[in-house]
């Protein structure tokens, strides 16, 4: 096994880091974090092969409480059908970069991420474990890639913290973190706005989409939420369906049982409260039994904003 660090070693690591993932390892090694290498599919077997990274406090190098729980982590290698290399942060150079690009407080590490393929964006999704009251790290780090194999791990998102004081409504604020319980979960058809808040065409929107969520709101079945695809990352494909997030705004129709395929309304359909219900009737038939008698609902005219 080879550890790599960064100082004295600098400039060895480079020739002796290309030499060491060119090939799948045999067991689990732990190298220094360098987000241009470990994301390199094509130098771990092209996706065979899976991705831990240990990211802990502080940005000078040291030795670690977990030096010896990473290098025992090859112990579940023989138990794996697919081969774990193991990655890790500690005073490394892009220390700072990290907690940026995660979305991390020091005071949430030390933190394992599981990264299915090595991809970051993997349509798997990606898995993080908190470490700081973890009375055995190495089981729980065990445990945490067993329980990846065994699909009972549940995606983890980067996003907006969640406001507690912020007012229920008829239009819910899901974040990353509560997309799978407040979107995928629940027993119940959800229609979601992705909105950017600068967007002025999102702007014009919400109203329009707060409208229809009042007047459908005697549906039980049937929940509305907006999720702002500018602070909060998108859902992985295979948990969510694919959704076009690099457009806003988007609605979405997440039917109950059929959460994985969601259906856009068309982007190119008006953006009014009517239109919005005539796309949804068809696909929820109970809308329509229940609207036969209803008077169209009234627009939203962009000066009221």
């Amino acid at each position: 096994m080879a550890v790599f660090l960064h100082g004295r070693r600098a400039q060895l690591r480079r020739h002796w880091l290309f030499a060491l993932v060119c090939t799948v390892p045999a067991a689990a090694e732990v190298i220094s974090f360098d987000p241009m290498r470990v994301f390199e599919r094509s130098e771990f077997g092209d996706g065979e092969s899976d991705l831990l990274v240990l990211v802990e406090r502080g940005r000078s190098l040291g030795r670690s409480a977990f030096d010896k729980t990473l290098r025992r982590l090859e112990e579940i290698e023989g138990q794996r059908a697919r081969h774990l290399v193991v990655s890790a942060c500690r005073g490394c150079a892009v220390y700072d970069e990290l907690l940026e690009r995660w979305q991390f407080k020091e005071a949430d590490l030390p933190v394992a991420l599981l990264f299915p393929d090595h991809d970051e964006h993997s349509a798997k999704g990606k898995f993080k474990l908190h470490l700081a009251s973890a009375r055995d790290p190495l089981t729980a780090m065990q445990k945490f890639v067993q329980d990846l194999d065994n699909g009972f791990l549940r995606p983890w998102l980067r996003g907006l913290e969640v406001d507690s004081e912020a007012p229920s409504g008829l239009v819910r604020e899901v974040v990353g973190s509560t997309f799978m319980e407040q979107v995928v979960d629940p027993d119940a058809d959800v229609v979601i706005l992705l909105y950017g808040p600068f967007c002025g065409f999102s702007k014009l929107l919400q109203p329009v989409f707060k409208e229809l969520a009042r007047e459908l709101e005697w549906d039980s079945r049937l929940r509305f939420a907006r999720y702002d695809i500018t602070q909060n990352e998108p859902p992985p494909a295979n948990w969510a369906g694919e959704l076009e997030s690099h457009r806003v705004p988007r609605i979405y129709l997440y039917r109950q049982g059929h959460k994985t395929d969601p259906i856009v309304f068309p982007p190119e359909g008006d953006k009014t409260a009517q239109a919005l219900l005539d796309w949804l009737q068809p696909l929820l038939p109970r809308l329509k039994d229940m609207s036969q008698n209803a008077e169209p609902l009234p627009g939203v005219d962009s000066n009221d904003l």
